[in-house]
């Protein structure tokens, strides 16, 4: 990215962060890998939409301020800017990033204050004519990008992540894996069939790789232990939420969703856990782990009582077919029907009072 795309100083020109093999660094603050992946799959959409409305209508009064260049139009464009900034800090990534809200604010101020740096880029062809179009390009797909990660992220963890033998970095690779491959095949078979159909809408094919400037840097962990970390530069949100998802499940953290309240949270250091810590629907103290803790107790302690109840059943049974009370036709019959409620019991289809009553019958 470099200097060539610099515009105002902020996230709208790109950013920094720093991963280490457990963490990622923002603005000196320190999150697990995968944090801010997981932070965009719960995010508001409200802000999102409002940005697809203020994005067009500062590049219609930005176009305006560079063919009039006065006091008026700039004012109207850096107030059509600032609106749009307003509302990107209330998003993650952005909101750790709001104290270069300067060099947005200012962005209009200055440009009017330098006219030859204006005619360079108005001039075809000139290095700032192709920063203001990668500027403004990078600026009206963004709304767009992050919606597209957030979808595409969504289907490949519901498609492929979900039926897992186990929560370990190899297997989130290997899904990754089949993922990757299975979204670009069906894009080449789309595109064949388009070449025969020009009609057809051109397919999409979800982003795998991206430009990034890459150094490295000597870093303190939380317990204050030196160690390396790769200094990544990132000229958009898409590439950073990518980066950070694959960095994540590479260390064995990955967004989930919990069977509780169904939002995705991060479940870390490859464990099967199925909760998050977000107070529980219906709750007002009680977390989602907390509830689900209850939850499995309750659901093992059914368990047994369905199978101490069947045992108990099944040797009554049993006793009565040795002491020649029923037939072994019978006892075969009256088995395979202690064994469907049983089954019956244990999907949640009949509770524990109506088995008992039925195996009391038998």
């Amino acid at each position: 990215m470099g200097e060539k795309y610099r515009m105002t100083s902020s996230f709208l020109d790109g950013f920094e962060a720093s991963f280490t093999k457990r963490e990622c660094i923002l603005e000196g603050k320190h999150y697990p890998l995968g944090y801010f992946a997981v932070e965009y799959l719960t995010v508001d959409r409200t802000p999102l939409r409002a940005l697809e409305k203020l994005i067009p209508i500062f590049n219609e009064e930005f176009t305006t301020f560079l063919s009039a260049r006065d006091p008026s139009s700039a004012a109207l464009a850096q107030q059509a800017l600032n609106a749009v900034w307003d509302v990107l800090i209330q998003l993650p990534v952005y909101q750790q990033l709001a104290r270069f809200s300067g060099g947005v604010h200012n962005l209009l101020r200055d440009m009017k204050e330098s006219p030859e740096l204006v005619d360079e880029m108005l001039t075809t062809g000139t290095g700032r004519s192709e920063m203001l179009h990668e500027w403004l390009g990078r600026l009206a797909k963004l709304p767009d990008s992050v919606c597209d990660f957030i979808l595409s992220t969504q289907k490949m963890l519901m498609q492929y992540f979900e039926d897992l033998p186990a929560r370990k970095p190899e297997n989130y690779a290997l899904a990754f894996g089949r993922y990757k491959h299975e979204v670009t095949l069906n894009y080449q078979m789309e595109m064949e069939e388009r070449e025969d159909d020009k009609a057809l809408p051109e397919p999409d094919l979800p982003q795998f790789s991206f430009p990034l400037q890459v150094s490295f840097k000597t870093v303190t962990d939380a317990s204050r232990k030196w160690g390396f970390a790769e200094r990544i530069e990132f000229e958009e949100i898409f590439s950073f939420l990518h980066y950070d998802l694959c960095r994540g499940m590479a260390a064995g953290n990955i967004p989930r969703r919990c069977e509780c309240c169904k939002q995705y949270f991060l479940a870390m250091g490859a464990y099967d856990t199925r909760y998050c810590m977000r107070i529980a629907p219906g709750e007002t103290v009680k977390t989602c782990r907390q509830v689900g803790a209850h939850r499995k107790e309750k659901q093992r302690n059914g368990t047994e009582f369905v199978r101490k109840e069947y045992q108990k059943v099944y040797n009554r049974l049993r006793g009565r077919k040795n002491r020649g009370i029923i037939s072994v036709d019978e006892w075969n019959r009256q088995v395979a029907q202690a064994q469907e409620l049983k089954a019956q019991a244990l999907a949640g289809n009949i509770d524990d009072t109506e088995l008992k009553r039925q195996f009391e019958k038998m």
